[in-house]
């Protein structure tokens, strides 16, 4: 399952059990409850309303699918970037070895 970026940062805000209405929703996402990238959420099922109603819903929420799938791409996450940062300090460490021994040359 592929979601974009805006979709992710959504799921973000709304992990791990809060709930936005529709007024907050617009101030910091500044799209509707009825854009294509909620109605695409909704779809998949990692969001749900309060009511039966996508197109006129109060408060949006994740669902047990949705919280899963922030928990997943999380460790994804970890999984990137612990290996990138343990050999840059590995690098940077091999960087002053090297310049310590060429200076008591």
């Amino acid at each position: 399952m592929m979601i974009s970026k805006y979709q992710k940062r959504i799921l973000k805000y709304l992990y791990p059990y809060k709930q936005i209405d529709s007024t907050e929703f617009r101030k910091l996402f500044r799209i509707d409850f009825n854009d294509f990238n909620i109605r695409e959420l909704y779809s998949l099922k990692l969001i749900t309303t309060d009511s039966s109603k996508l197109y006129n819903p109060s408060v949006i929420k994740l669902t047990e699918q949705g919280r899963a799938y922030v928990e997943e791409f999380k460790n994804d996450e970890i999984r990137f970037w612990v290996p990138i940062i343990i050999s840059n300090m590995l690098s940077i460490a091999a960087l002053v070895v090297a310049i310590l021994a060429y200076l008591k040359r």
